[in-house]
Formats: structure tokens, sequence, C-alpha cells
């Protein structure tokens, strides 16, 4: 049996071979995210292409799972999401492409699963693993201060009404 470390290597020399081979590659761990609502979390992805045969490159985080639609959503609205992109040149005609999307201000519709897709300028395309992010202090608690608040609300207004309906019988 092969020991750990030439398991290792063979991976690394397989990743290289298929990279070399493969005109686009999209590469980034598969996650869940939990972050708190009201901040904001990054998604990076990385992608490797040949540049001669892909020609021009488009690559773009997708929600998934939009709440809103029953489609993939594009992030691309730059009130919600700031994305940065970082291009290097490899050896021959591969080139490096990291592009990092920030969403701010995690609201609960914001819950879903997202992937990074690369599509090339011939047609080909490729996509990541999924990243799921789910808002912590969503909903729930949003309902429970509300519930809260009406409450103490309609609590006030009766006291209200019971110091004007004394005073008015205390008029008559």
């Amino acid at each position: 049996f092969p020991r750990k470390s030439q398991l290792v290597i063979f991976a690394i020399w397989f990743l290289c071979i298929l990279s070399s081979l493969a005109i686009t590659l999209v590469l980034y761990p598969q996650q869940i995210l939990t972050p708190a609502r009201g901040s904001s979390v990054k998604l990076s992805c990385e992608t490797n292409y040949d540049y001669k045969k892909c020609g021009l490159l488009h690559v773009v985080w997708h929600n998934t799972s939009s709440q809103n639609d029953d489609k993939i959503t594009e992030l691309t609205d730059p009130k919600k999401y700031l994305t940065a992109v970082n291009e290097t040149v490899n050896e021959g005609n591969r080139r490096r492409r990291q592009v990092v999307t920030e969403i701010l201000n995690l609201r609960p519709k914001d819950n879903g699963r997202y992937q990074c897709q690369a599509k090339c300028n011939n047609g080909e395309e490729a996509r990541g693993h999924f990243i799921t992010i789910t808002v912590r202090g969503g909903t729930v608690m949003i309902k429970q201060f509300l519930k809260l608040s009406i409450s103490l609300s309609l609590l006030g207004i009766l006291k209200l009404w019971e110091k004007a309906t004394s005073i008015v019988n205390f008029i008559w």
C-alpha cells in the first residue's frame, strides 16, 4: 500500500495534469457559514484558465437558492455586493483570476446556497462547490421583539385608557 506522502504527491501531480488539460477550473473549499445579521461575509473564488482557448472569461458569484425568484441570481448589485478581481499570468497561456465578493449588511433573505461560475467566451463553463450561508439572529428574534413592543404598547394604551376613564368617571 502506498504511504500517505506518496498519495499526496500523486494528488498534486494529478491536479497539475488536470489543470494543464482543462480550459477552466474553479477552485475553493465547500463551506457552511453562519454570520450574524447586519455583518458582512466574503466569498472567494479562484479560477485557472487557458487564455488562448477560453478567450474572455466572466467570473461571478451566484445565489442558487434565491428566495425572491426561482432562478439563479448573479451577485452584481453594487448597493449589496462589493466585488474585487485580481488576475495574474502564469506559465504559457495559463492565467489565475481571483474574485472576492463581499455580501454587505446580511439579512435572513441572504440565506441560501452560493456558487462561483466561470464562463469562457467559447461557451465552456466551470462551477465550484456550494457555500451555504445561514444568517444568525434572523426573523424569530425580530418577531419576538415586535410581539414584546406591541404588548408593551398595548399595555401603555390600556393604562392611558384606565386613567382617561377614571378621570371621566370622576368628572361625571
